[in-house]
């Protein structure tokens, strides 16, 4: 097959899960021998990779001000999103016959006129739905009030903004969809945004596991957080869990390590949240690190918390963190359930309730039957689910079958 990514990024260029599992796909599917090109937003670094076009603007990040929001960057999102409408027409007058058909991603910056636009050059595209942002750009383009991102706004600014990108996307059609997960199809249908074709592929470990027995012993007390350092992802659960682990159970020796950068504002108050707890001694703030590293440290750890407050579409850390070893103990958010099976691979615990996180950890810590239990058991259930070979397979026969209809 000859195939085109769409995506607002790309790596080196990356925001999250999305853009990495992109890469992943892509990387999959030409091993299998298929013509991949991507055609994504622009980045200062040169770009050596001639099957990469990087051609289209970033829509700029949403203000704080509710005043900007409203009046500057909608209006201006929406100049992006025109003005990508044109290069992709452009685009795909030149190419179009390149391609068998296209896959579009994350379209949060670039707008999803351009996949439209690939559907009237004649080529099927198939929606790869990573979160909620397909979903939101639909609901604009249908002119819907239950948009996620303007269901507030009234009646005449909706129009008013919205009106060009809907004429540039009047076309677009939700026909065939893949799903990183069965919460993320549940969600989608509840909106009626569903496709008559559609598939859940879970996303898959991007290393080769090594044996359990060859992994490090980590140490009795060590807990890991990676991730964004952003209030969404719930890092000062963690801390407050980290907290009942030292008064309510005794856990003193018990340690947290957060990895990962963000929001600078929220970084200092959870430096001050550590100060007044007392934890500064029990606390790592590990900044960022290399990919490769980060894969290497979960191992070190006893267990990985999962802290996050919003329904996550699916959760890379998760399966990351059980392919090392690692057992988690996670809220229940989104997709959680359905990855991390409870009391096996580790806990899923009440939502945003640090005390109930603190419960199920201090059992992994202090039980350590349980502890190798769970960590065997998380190891073999990547093993069998959630592999590099399985996710290549399966979205191959999906696009394959694409072509078919």
């Amino acid at each position: 097959m000859r195939i085109l990514m769409i995506s607002n990024r790309y790596p080196p260029d990356v925001r999250g899960g999305y853009e990495i599992i992109c890469e992943q796909v892509t990387r999959l599917l030409r091993e299998r021998g298929h013509s991949v090109d991507v055609l994504t937003g622009l980045i200062q670094k040169q770009e050596t990779d001639p099957q990469i076009h990087r051609l289209l603007h970033h829509a700029p990040a949403i203000p704080k001000r509710r005043w900007q929001k409203r009046f500057l960057w909608r209006p201006s999102r929406v100049r992006i999103y025109m003005r990508n409408d044109r290069i992709a027409r452009q685009f795909f007058k030149a190419r179009a016959s390149n391609y068998d058909l296209a896959v579009c991603w994350n379209p949060s910056t670039i707008g999803i006129a351009v996949a439209a636009r690939a559907q009237v050059s004649g080529l099927p595209v198939v929606f790869y739905v990573e979160d909620y942002s397909i979903l939101s750009h639909s609901l604009i383009v249908q002119g819907s009030r239950r948009n996620l991102e303007a269901d507030w706004m009234d009646k005449g600014w909706h129009r008013m903004i919205y009106a060009p990108m809907r004429a540039a996307a009047r076309n677009l059609k939700l026909e065939h969809m893949i799903f990183c997960s069965d919460y993320m199809r549940r969600y989608y249908d509840e909106y009626e945004v569903s496709a008559p074709r559609s598939a859940v592929i879970h996303n898959a470990i991007r290393f080769q596991q090594e044996p359990l027995e060859s992994l490090p012993e980590p140490a009795p007390m060590s807990l890991l957080f990676v991730g964004r350092v952003v209030e969404d992802k719930g890092v000062h659960l963690g801390i407050e869990a980290l907290s009942h682990l030292h008064k309510t159970h005794g856990l003193t020796q018990a340690t947290l390590t957060i990895v990962g950068t963000g929001d600078e504002t929220y970084l200092g108050r959870l430096k001050r949240q550590t100060k007044t707890l007392g934890l500064e001694q029990n606390v790592t703030f590990a900044g960022r690190m290399d990919p490769q590293a980060v894969l290497n440290t979960y191992a070190n750890y006893r267990a990985f918390l999962f802290t996050s407050m919003w329904d996550e579409p699916f959760g890379l850390s998760l399966i990351e963190s059980m392919g090392m070893g690692t057992p988690v103990i996670a809220n229940a958010v989104g997709a959680v359930p359905e990855i991390v099976q409870d009391g096996i691979t580790g806990f899923v615990a009440e939502r945003d309730n640090p005390e109930a996180m603190a419960a199920r950890v201090s059992r992994i810590l202090k039980e350590d039957a349980l502890w190798r239990s769970m960590r065997r058991n998380a190891w073999e259930r990547v093993q069998t689910h959630f592999t590099e070979p399985r996710l290549a397979q399966e979205v191959d026969e999906f696009l394959q079958a694409t072509l078919k209809r």
